[in-house]
C-alpha cells in the first residue's frame, strides 16, 4: 500500500502537464541515439498534433468539478501515453483537477501498486482524494476497446513491431473518442 506520505513525494517531484509538455525536446534528444529515440521523438510529433486538432474538445462537460488529484504513470517512449493524455488532461482541466506526470521507471514502486494483468502498462491514471488518504479510481494504460485489440494482437505475434502500426491506426481513426468517453462514465457514475 503506498503511503500518503509517499504520494505527497510524488506529488512535489511530479511534473504539471505544462512541464511534462516543455521537458519533451530535451529528451528526444537526449535519447535519439538509443534503441528507444525514434518512439520518443515520433510521439512528441504525436502529441504535437493532438494538442493542435483536439478533435474530443466539444465532448468534454462544463458542470463537473471534483475534488481530487490526479497522478498518471507514464514515460516519453510510450505510443500509448502520447495518444492518451492529451484528452486525459483536458478532463482533467474541465473538471478542476490537478495532474502531475511521473516516469514508472522512476517510481517502480508505484508502477508495482498498479498493474494491468500483471504488466507495467502505461499510462496509468491514478486518482486521489485531494488529501492523498484515498485512491478513488484508476484508469488505462488504454480504453477497453484499444485493450481488447491489443491483447487479441499480442495472441497473433510475437513481433512487437507487428502490433505497432494497427494500434497506430486504432488510435488515429478512435481520435481520442473512447478515452474522453470512458473516464467521463466512470466520473459521472462516482458523481452520482
Amino acid at each position: 500500500m503506498i503511503t500518503t506520505d509517499r504520494w505527497n513525494q510524488v506529488w512535489r517531484e511530479g511534473l504539471s502537464f505544462d512541464a511534462y509538455i516543455k521537458a519533451w525536446p530535451e529528451h528526444t534528444l537526449a535519447t535519439q541515439d538509443t534503441p528507444m529515440g525514434v518512439y520518443v521523438a515520433l510521439n512528441e510529433k504525436r502529441v504535437q498534433r493532438w494538442l493542435k486538432t483536439q478533435p474530443w474538445k466539444s465532448a468534454l462537460p462544463s458542470d463537473l468539478h471534483l475534488n481530487e488529484k490526479w497522478i498518471v504513470i507514464t514515460e516519453y517512449w510510450c505510443g500509448d501515453a502520447a495518444h492518451c493524455i492529451p484528452p486525459l488532461q483536458d478532463i482533467a482541466k474541465a473538471a478542476g483537477v490537478e495532474v502531475r506526470y511521473i516516469f514508472r521507471d522512476e517510481n517502480l514502486d508505484i508502477m508495482d501498486a498498479y498493474l494491468t494483468n500483471g504488466g507495467r502498462s502505461i499510462p496509468k491514471l491514478i486518482r486521489l482524494t485531494g488529501d492523498f488518504n484515498e485512491v478513488v479510481g484508476t484508469w488505462g494504460p488504454r480504453p477497453q476497446e484499444a485493450q481488447s485489440l491489443y491483447d487479441e494482437l499480442r495472441r497473433q505475434h510475437d513481433d512487437y513491431k507487428q502490433i505497432l502500426e494497427p494500434m497506430q491506426k486504432w488510435y488515429n481513426a478512435n481520435k481520442g473518442a473512447l478515452v474522453v468517453s470512458e473516464l467521463l462514465d466512470e466520473l459521472t457514475i462516482e458523481k452520482e
